[in-house]
């Protein structure tokens, strides 16, 4: 009784194994070939590498390099080790500068904030005394101190400046220009 490949689903099966078996080969050494030429993958390099690894006795040969191979990686694990070290003081220190010029920078903008918050002051300051008629603004700056007429005066054009000036007593007038010509903490 002859069996039938077609009738037998084990001979099928079995056939179909081999013939997939040899394809899967085929399609390696293909892949091997076309990577081999492409100089992706050296072929020779790999198959020397195989037959080291069957010879009977080249095992040996890597265990009794290993301690030389550990004591250079322990030596070098240790130098990275302490290059890790450094680094992270350095990283710390460069933290501790860094979180203080952010302080720095925060002062400096709070300064900065102040400094607009005043300048916007005086503008108002300005403005208002701008709308004045000069008679009228000339009589309120009479009666504030030099300083404060200066900053009030300086905050306006100069030609609203100069007719309130041409409004006030000569004295205080010529007091206040000497004072807007000297700079802060001068004469």
């Amino acid at each position: 009784m002859v069996i039938s490949w077609r009738r037998n689903k084990w001979v099928r099966l079995f056939f179909w194994g081999v013939v997939m078996v040899i394809l899967l080969g085929f399609l390696i050494g293909l892949t091997l070939l076309l990577l081999d030429s492409l100089n992706i993958i050296d072929v020779e390099a790999l198959r020397e590498d195989w037959h080291q690894r069957l010879r009977p006795g080249s095992g040996e040969k890597e265990f009794s390099q290993e301690p030389e191979k550990v004591d250079l990686l322990e030596k070098e694990i240790a130098e990275l080790k302490g290059e890790n070290t450094s680094l992270r003081g350095e990283l710390a220190e460069k933290s501790r500068e860094l979180l203080g010029l952010l302080q720095e920078l925060e002062e400096v903008r709070e300064k900065l904030r102040e400094l607009e918050e005043e300048k916007q002051r005086r503008v108002h300051i300005g403005e208002v005394y701008g709308k004045m008629r000069p008679q009228e603004a000339a009589a309120i700056l009479g009666r504030l101190s030099d300083g404060e007429a200066v900053e009030i005066l300086m905050a306006l054009e100069a030609e609203q400046a100069g007719q309130i000036l041409a409004k006030m007593d000569p004295g205080k007038a010529a007091a206040l220009t000497k004072a807007m010509n000297c700079p802060k903490g001068g004469d």
